[in-house]
């Protein structure tokens, strides 16, 4: 009995440990929607240092896009903003429009578009992304770390993250 107590005890142990890693691998957003976190990467407590970074670098068109989330990690800042009453195309015209003459890392389809480009010896990336009818979401992230923004910040990578699906 005494060892059934213990067995049960551990199974109930390692089954709460696993539940705690899911959760700290991922951010919810919503409409079902999560975004996935990497090693190294953190939720980070809203700060007027991390608002003020997002609105020097990204928000400051006409479009308006608060922030949502601040992800940290040691080599870069991600920012998740909620575009308000815009599209995918308007967020798209837009970053043609403050950056022109570095596109050739843009990148554009019907439910998302994408730039990287530097700026002030940062590597900037800007993407707007459509999960379905009722999500839109704007990811910004900056890196001093070229090969940072090209691996693990390029287009593929940050559109592979954002899921439809709570897990």
């Amino acid at each position: 009995m005494k060892n059934l107590f213990y067995a049960f005890l551990s199974l109930l142990l390692l089954s709460c440990s696993g539940k705690n890693i899911d959760k700290k691998s991922s951010i919810t957003l919503f409409n079902d929607c999560i975004f996935n976190l990497t090693n190294g990467e953190i939720l980070s407590e809203p700060n007027i240092a991390a608002q003020k970074l997002y609105e020097n670098y990204f928000n400051n068109s006409e479009i308006q896009i608060p922030l949502f989330k601040h992800i940290k990690h040691v080599g870069y800042d991600i920012f998740v903003g909620i575009p308000v009453r815009t599209s995918v195309d308007d967020i798209s015209k837009t970053v043609l429009e403050k950056h022109n003459r570095s596109l050739s890392n843009f990148i554009s389809e019907k439910n998302s578009c994408y730039n990287q480009y530097l700026l002030n010896g940062s590597y900037i990336v800007e993407m707007a992304i459509r999960i379905d009818d009722k999500s839109l979401f704007y990811i910004a992230a900056i890196t001093s770390n070229k090969i940072l923004a090209d691996s693990l910040l390029s287009f593929n990578e940050l559109s592979g993250r954002i899921t439809k699906g709570r897990q």
